[in-house]
């Protein structure tokens, strides 16, 4: 077990995808007539993500979906060090596994929200002898709420409004489906509610 000096050194764990998803063969491809949500072409802006799953495996599907969209990923293996990254870093999107040992993501999405709460804008500063001039418009506030989605195998009705009340923004089931998974992380972190 790391002490607490290396904890809190510690850097996001970084997943390799040494594969490229190939699409299926013709005769695997479903009908035109089947409902299969289309991936829309590669978005102009790239996102960081945070990934949070103690499932390698899980961790590694989810990042080489984003990546082959050119998003940023970067993975945590529990709640604990979610926290920590949250804190530490900037993303645009934080994907929360539910039920994981230790700290699971219900309360780790409480703690980041805790954090944000927190934490009062700020604003950028004119240096001295600057003026506002009329084409002057502040940034704006940082820190902002992050969304939260959670990632969970469990598909009740109950189960995703416990996750929506615990802070989170959106909910997917697992095993995770691409389409569904790029669609939720690429609205959410441009702005728009897709869950």
């Amino acid at each position: 077990m790391a002490s607490d000096k290396q904890q809190s050194n510690e850097q996001p764990q970084r997943e390799s995808c040494s594969f490229t998803a190939c699409p299926p063969a013709a005769a695997e491809r479903p009908a035109a007539s089947e409902s299969v949500a289309p991936i829309s072409p590669i978005p102009a802006a790239r996102f960081k993500v945070l990934l949070v799953d103690d499932n390698r495996a899980n961790r590694l599907v989810a990042t080489c979906i984003l990546e082959e969209r050119g998003h940023l990923i970067e993975a945590a293996g529990d709640g604990s060090q979610a926290i920590r990254l949250a804190q530490a870093n900037r993303y645009d999107v934080i994907l929360m596994d539910v039920e994981m040992p230790g700290m699971d993501g219900l309360e780790a999405t409480a703690a980041i929200r805790a954090a944000e709460e927190l934490l009062e804008p700020t604003f950028g500063a004119i240096s001295d002898g600057a003026s506002r001039d009329s084409d002057f418009s502040p940034p704006s506030p940082v820190p902002r709420r992050v969304p939260i989605v959670a990632m969970t195998a469990h598909a009740l009705p109950e189960d995703r409004a416990r996750c929506l009340a615990a802070g989170m923004d959106g909910y997917l089931v697992k095993p995770l489906d691409a389409p569904g998974l790029i669609a939720l992380v690429e609205g959410l972190a441009s702005g728009q509610r897709r869950d």
